[in-house]
């Protein structure tokens, strides 16, 4: 079979669906990554086949200004989930006609998208093949991000925006979505598959240091694979000053940010280094400090380490919300964020037993999903 991948601009969409594309070529199908904007190289890096769907679209850039505008500290939910379905909406519509014609040249037999990217649905259905939902993290529904999305339907021949996919594959174990306030699909209309997810976080020559466990408590601090969600560094050089007397070492992901911020030179227990896959890195650390996006807390999560999430603002699903209330990390907003405060809660999560022993038990849980081989065969015969 032929099955069509296609996800947003940006490496935390890609990344989590990477684990099914590869089981779904080692299984002797064939696929094809359709996206656009910067996502474009690190799928090929991934050694997946890729085609740029929106060239000159601007659609890169859209996703920036989202990424941006969503930092803004204390935004309100309501006003955040708009600025996200307007932002979905907007690079949506400029990526679904490079979707459609690629589908149609490609004669793809499945689209798999994730729930941001609603053209992957509505390509789908203009085609008449399976459209199969695939999570990134905490389960929601597609229709959140068909809102205003009824010209681009209307444009690619349907009457309307649809509805349902035809298949969920869900990354996020029960005990999580137990605490999610926005759950996914309609399992009484659409087919739930459950998948374990393996967290892949994109390739790099690893450092030998970063296989061995550290003579001090190891913790790595990181604001995601998006420039923008670093700034200029400002929470991170708190997060420098709070761990100062701890005796810990900490490890700052840097990625391509530019971090001008951070004190030059560095203080002695850091070390700041580019990108380091955190499914490689967090088996030797102890804990981890993040935006509270998905991607990282799923890693955090599959590698039984427990969290302090410093997310921007709320939203639904709330990461940090999810995995405060599981008992596997702690929340700090950036407006309370100071090196004293953040020292306080570090001290709390290494000290409390507790938190990691809750990580463990969503790691042993996720890792008794069935795995991207078995939900191969599912999406075949629900496909075939």
């Amino acid at each position: 079979m032929r099955f069509l991948f296609t996800m947003l601009p940006g490496r935390s969409h890609l990344y989590p669906m990477v684990p099914l594309i590869r089981a779904v070529r080692l299984a002797g199908h064939q696929v094809l990554v359709a996206t656009s904007g910067s996502v474009v190289r690190p799928a090929a890096e991934s050694g997946l086949p890729v085609v740029d769907i929106a060239a000159g679209q601007g659609t890169g850039e859209r996703y920036d200004k989202l990424m941006t505008d969503i930092l803004e500290p204390g935004l309100p939910d309501e006003a955040l989930m708009a600025l996200m379905v307007d932002g979905y909406a907007e690079i949506g519509d400029r990526m679904a006609d490079g979707i459609a014609r690629v589908a149609r040249d490609w004669r793809a037999e499945a689209i798999v998208f994730e729930p941001g990217l609603a053209p992957g649905l509505i390509v789908a259905r203009a085609l008449g093949v399976p459209g199969i939902v695939h999570g990134v993290g905490l389960r929601h529904p597609t229709y959140w991000a068909m809102t205003r999305m009824g010209a681009t339907a209307k444009r690619l021949g349907l009457d309307g925006p649809p509805t349902h996919p035809d298949a969920e594959v869900n990354i996020s174990p029960d005990s999580l979505e137990a605490l999610n306030d926005a759950p996914g699909e309609d399992e009484a209309v659409v087919q739930v598959l459950p998948m374990r997810p393996r967290p892949y976080n994109g390739s790099a020559q690893l450092p030998a240091w970063a296989l061995r466990e550290g003579r001090r408590p190891r913790v790595v601090a990181t604001m995601g694979s998006a420039p923008s969600t670093s700034g200029e560094g400002f929470l991170l050089t708190d997060i420098v000053h709070g761990t100062a007397e701890l005796g810990v070492e900490l490890i700052i992901t840097a990625g391509d940010a530019e971090l001008s911020a951070l004190p030059d030179p560095l203080p002695e227990h850091v070390r700041l280094v580019g990108w380091i896959p955190l499914s490689e890195l967090l088996p030797t650390c102890d804990a981890v400090i993040h935006h509270g996006g998905m991607g990282t807390m799923s890693t955090a999560f599959a590698t039984g380490t427990p969290q302090i999430t410093v997310p921007p603002s709320g939203g639904s699903p709330a990461a940090h919300d999810v995995t405060e209330q599981r008992g596997a990390g702690l929340t700090v907003y950036p407006s309370d964020l100071t090196p004293d405060g953040l020292a306080t809660t570090l001290r709390t999560l290494l000290s409390t037993p507790s938190y990691r022993t809750a990580s463990a038990e969503v790691a042993a849980e996720m890792a008794a999903m069935p795995s991207p081989t078995e939900v191969v065969s599912r999406l075949t015969e629900l496909a075939g």
